[in-house]
């Protein structure tokens, strides 16, 4: 049993990120380029030229991030690899050094040889992808013998 889900949908919102921040620049550059050409640029028109050029930048970078981060759920028989968004960082755990496994709630509360904890927050993804969070790792722990405790 494996599950390995890319969380971010690219198409949804990257490209229209980058195509405002695009429209934003090229507006504020077409303003600026006609004021010049008429000699009425002004004080004025340095704060318009400011608002379109953090707003475009804003959304252009915003855009490009989404296109190189990722946000994925990863858990097969040797690991669990999470991350539920792309401004947070990811998460790994191997199998052989997961001790003890508790359900609180929502959370799965991890504990490993080394003493270390991590939590896995089910509220981060949407329903049906912590539902298949829980019912792969119930599996699998069942597998390598990995007793859940808790509710």
């Amino acid at each position: 049993m494996e599950l390995n889900k890319n969380l971010i949908d690219k198409e949804q919102k990257t490209y229209l990120y980058i195509a405002v921040g695009l429209v934003f620049i090229a507006v504020g550059s077409y303003y600026v380029l006609h004021k010049i050409s008429k000699n009425t640029f002004d004080q004025f028109d340095w704060a318009y030229l400011a608002f379109y050029a953090i707003i475009g930048l804003k959304y252009l970078i915003q855009g490009l991030l989404l296109l190189m981060r990722k946000a994925y759920v990863i858990i097969n028989d040797e690991k669990i690899s999470l991350k539920p968004d792309s401004s947070t960082k990811g998460e790994m755990i191997f199998w052989k050094d997961i001790m003890t496994i508790k359900k609180s709630g929502k959370n799965f509360e991890i504990l490993s040889t080394d003493s270390s904890a991590y939590t896995i927050h089910l509220s981060y993804y949407d329903y049906k992808t912590a539902d298949e969070i829980e019912y792969t790792l119930t599996n699998i722990a069942s597998e390598k013998g990995i007793i859940i405790s808790g509710n």
